[in-house]
C-alpha cells in the first residue's frame, strides 16, 4: 500500500483546502508554528482513523507516540466547539487506487460525529 495524496480543510493550521500529492521526493516548506508537522502527520491520524482495526469510540488523538491533541475540538482550525474538518487520502493498493474521504464535526458531549464518508467497504470509522 503507496499513499498517493493527501488533503484536509479546517485542519489545525489550514482552514482552506490543502492537497499533498506525494512523489518519490517531496518537499514541505513554510515558516515556523505554519502547520508543516501537523500537515506530514496527518497521513497517520487517516490512516489510524479508518482502519477496520480499531475498535474504540473515540477519534484516535494519539496515534503510534503522537499525540494530536487533547481533545478532537483542537484539531478543527479556529476550535470551534462545533466546527467540522474535512480529510481525504488516495491509496494505491494492489487493485489500483482507492479514494476515501470524511467530514467529521464536534459534538459537544459526545466529542465529535461523522457528517459524510465515502469509504472502501472493508473500511469503517471509528464512531
Amino acid at each position: 500500500m503507496r499513499i498517493v495524496s493527501f488533503g484536509c480543510e479546517r485542519y489545525k493550521a489550514f482552514r482552506q483546502r490543502v492537497e499533498i500529492e506525494l512523489r518519490p521526493l517531496t518537499l514541505i516548506l513554510g515558516k515556523n508554528n505554519s502547520g508543516k508537522s501537523a500537515l506530514l502527520r496527518l497521513p497517520r491520524l487517516l490512516l489510524r482513523a479508518i482502519s477496520s482495526r480499531q475498535n474504540q469510540r473515540q477519534f484516535p488523538l494519539s496515534v503510534d507516540g503522537l499525540s494530536y491533541g487533547r481533545v478532537f475540538r483542537e484539531l478543527i482550525h479556529g476550535g470551534y466547539p462545533h466546527g467540522s474538518l474535512k480529510f481525504s487520502l488516495v491509496l494505491d493498493l494492489s487493485g489500483g487506487p482507492v479514494a476515501v474521504t470524511a467530514e467529521l464535526q464536534s459534538s459537544v458531549g459526545i466529542g465529535w460525529h461523522v457528517l459524510h464518508h465515502d469509504l472502501a467497504p472493508s473500511w469503517s470509522v471509528c464512531a
